[in-house]
């Protein structure tokens, strides 16, 4: 957890000025270029700058932290920590996927609480061994039974290990080379490195705060790494192969003097994770936060697999002990109008119940359930992970996880207001807002995907102010493009079907639609089966036909039935012709 220096609102942007200082990472000296500069609180005066020579970021001068020290939040982040913030998913895999076997040695470096360990003890039997000095690897130690050393790890004690994790490490250190190269000196031949950081190139204004806040770590954080930075740092130690993998504000290494090993498939490496989730909710004291976050994390799991029975299952489970705590039912929580502390969100075990809600409404979802009533229980998830994020702002925090769900289940709700014909759909599809992490698309996309559910509906004049969402796949289709979403295809038959079905609507126009829907269809289908592709293929032909007839082109028509008819239906996963079209 952050110190409150970390918060978005004691920094500023630098637009100018150079400041001369020496890369802790490269080593060069000279003008450096600041990204930012710290205004308030205790790393007041701290400069983030750039190396130009090899690409990473620092601050200037370096924080002292100690990590031994009790963390904004005290026991309350722990329990955050817990229940939602730890991140599982990308340490369970990056270990898994090396597939390795039983008895493997690992270290971990900064383990925290020790999840990482107790995944390769539990799921994969390897040998394990930690070291972390804060609270939390004491915390770790004492609920896991785990071999966590409290203290800083010391370079040079003969220790060898066949993996060495290092999650979210290198960051903290103000000779991340020095570090580097212990590392390399610790494994043993062929063994491998899997390190995990935040990425330098994310340091930008459009980075939403969920994201941001963390990446920085004001007062915390020395070195952050770009992708070239950090492989170039590794290569520099000694290791041979490298691959380092860019994810938008996190970068995922691997490095070793040996070629990879082929590793494990990535639906073997879910059900492995997903396994060791509800073993490790087993183990726990009951109604404990770490039951509650266990559970919490494999039911999101199984929802996201399409594992419904078990989905079910673990929700009611999950729903017992949040009745215990809450007094009440999870789907009935509300938050409080002027938001829980995080003491009383600890307390409650409420850090997950927004990711929670958002997968129940999913869940219903995908059982069938009619979207048009599940908005009040998408808008309760949005509201409640806006609650827990409120409080983490508190002490200075920020949680990217709890900012993508409020995203999301807002989206969701927006999308049951479109399904409901709920007059406010369109300006709550158009005002979803920033979208977090890399992906700032998915609000175009779930603003097509409103357009569409409302034109399926038949809500017509309310679909008309969301139109505009089909130009642009308009533009890529006529300019050949094969590799149109569903989303974008959905968008251009809505477009069609308005312009086909609306008293002003303008035929040509829906022909063009339909024309670039269907020869975008036939070349995506071409390129990979199934989708929208293959189901909109007749619906289209039908809008066009009508279109044909009503705009008196006789020739055309007929062209269609006796040519364009046989070719689409020997497409690859077209269903077959509807006897109209026969």
């Amino acid at each position: 957890m952050q110190d409150p220096a970390s918060s978005a609102e004691n920094f500023s942007w630098a637009t100018a000025g150079e400041s001369l200082a020496t890369c802790p990472n490269c080593g060069a000296s000279g003008g450096k270029s600041p990204l930012l500069r710290v205004a308030t609180g205790p790393a007041a005066g701290q400069s983030l700058l750039r190396c130009g020579d090899c690409g990473c970021a620092f601050f200037d001068p370096m924080p002292q932290p100690d990590y031994a020290a009790t963390p904004a939040g005290g026991e309350n982040a722990l329990a955050f920590y817990l229940q939602q913030g730890a991140g599982l998913r990308s340490i369970s895999s990056a270990i898994a996927r090396l597939g390795l076997p039983a008895g493997t040695a690992m270290l971990e470096i900064g383990c925290g609480f020790g999840f990482g360990l107790d995944f390769a003890r539990r799921a994969l039997g390897w040998n394990v061994e930690g070291f972390d000095p804060s609270p939390f690897g004491a915390a770790g130690r004492r609920d896991l039974g785990l071999p966590i050393t409290p203290d800083y790890f010391r370079p040079g004690d003969g220790r060898r290990a066949d993996v060495i994790l290092c999650s979210e490490v290198v960051e903290h250190l103000e000779r991340p080379r020095d570090f580097l190269a212990a590392l390399h000196k610790a494994l043993q031949a062929g063994g491998v490195l899997v390190l995990t950081t935040p990425n330098a190139e994310a340091v930008r204004p459009q980075t939403p705060p969920g994201l941001l806040v963390p990446l920085l770590s004001i007062g915390f954080h020395t070195v952050l790494h770009s992708p070239r930075s950090l492989e170039d740092a590794l290569r520099a130690v000694g290791f041979k192969h490298v691959e380092v993998e860019d994810r938008g504000v996190s970068l995922h290494a691997k490095a070793s003097d040996k070629p990879f090993p082929a590793g494990m498939a990535g639906d073997a490496e879910s059900a492995l994770y997903r396994g060791w989730l509800q073993r490790l909710a087993e183990a726990a004291p009951p109604g404990s936060d770490l039951q509650i976050g266990a559970l919490s994390r494999a039911y999101r799991e199984a929802v996201n697999a399409g594992e419904l029975e078990a989905a079910a299952s673990l929700f009611h489970r999950l729903d017992g002990l949040w009745r215990d705590r809450l007094g009440t039912s999870a789907e009935a929580m509300e938050p409080q109008e002027n938001g829980r502390t995080l003491k009383e969100l600890a307390e409650l075990g409420a850090f997950p119940l927004g990711p929670v809600l958002l997968h129940r409404g999913m869940e219903r979802v995908l059982k069938g359930e009619d979207r048009a009533k599940l908005r009040p229980l998408f808008t309760r998830a949005a509201k409640l992970a806006e609650e827990a994020r409120v409080a983490l702002r508190r002490i200075g925090a920020e949680d990217g996880d709890l900012e993508d769900v409020a995203w999301v289940a807002t989206a969701e709700a927006a999308l049951c207001a479109a399904a409901a014909g709920e007059a406010d759909a369109p300006e709550l599809l158009l005002g979803l807002g920033l979208v977090p992490g890399a992906n700032p698309k998915r609000a175009v996309s779930a603003l097509r995907r409103g357009f569409s559910t409302l034109v399926n509906a038949g809500h017509y004049e309310l679909a008309r102010r969301l139109a505009t969402s089909a130009e642009e796949p308009l533009a890529r289709a006529e300019a050949g493009s094969n590799d149109l979403a569903d989303d974008e295809l959905d968008a251009l038959f809505g477009a069609a079907v308005l312009e086909a079905n609306m008293s002003d609507g303008n035929a040509a126009r829906g022909l063009r639609l339909t024309r670039a829907l269907r020869d975008a269809a036939v070349r995506r289908l071409n390129a990979r089966p199934g989708g929208s592709a293959a189901l909109l293929v007749w619906p289209a032909v039908e809008i066009e036909r009508l279109l044909l007839e009503r705009l008196g082109r006789k020739d055309e028509l007929q062209a269609l039935h006796t040519q364009g008819v046989a070719r689409l239906a020997a497409l690859p996963g077209v269903p077959p012709a509807p006897p109209s079209e026969r």
